[in-house]
């Protein structure tokens, strides 16, 4: 597993963009995003990494957060 985020913090392992990922094409079986596409300006480019970098039947698991009136309670 590698941990990554656009700038160093305690948990991740390399700092990378998701926009321009730096794992080599078809290397990975799974990418999970946790709260990210929402804060991408043009999220067709992280689909389009993930297609590059999962390997043939890789997946991208998600978790996005829920925006709603009552969401922050």
């Amino acid at each position: 597993m590698v941990a990554t985020d656009v700038m160093t913090t305690r948990w991740t392992n390399v700092v990378a963009d998701a926009q321009r990922l730096i794992s080599a094409a078809r290397q990975l079986q799974t990418s999970c995003w946790w709260t990210v596409l929402h804060d991408i300006p043009r999220t067709g480019d992280c689909f389009s990494e993930a297609r590059r970098v999962l390997k043939p039947g890789g997946r991208v698991v998600m978790l996005e957060p829920y925006d709603s009136p009552v969401s922050t309670r």
